[in-house]
């Protein structure tokens, strides 16, 4: 779910959430500033592309690649 949530809202709408609805949904237990925002939020969202990449290489093993590789 987290993957697609990230990859299927844009970056923009995310950083506007994380910097203004997050401290709003918390009652102000987590604020943070501008940058830290925008960078928390640039992780979370290449993190889930990279996610996918991974799991497509994985995938594309065959599987007897994948049982010959086992020792």
């Amino acid at each position: 779910a987290f993957v697609y949530l990230m990859r299927g809202t844009p970056l923009m709408l995310q950083i506007l959430f994380v910097y203004y609805a997050l401290p709003i949904i918390t009652d102000g237990a987590i604020q943070m500033d501008d940058a830290t925002a925008a960078v928390l939020t640039f992780v979370l969202n290449y993190a889930a592309y990279l996610c996918e990449i991974f799991r497509g290489g994985i995938q594309s093993i065959s599987r007897g690649q994948y049982e010959g590789a086992k020792v």
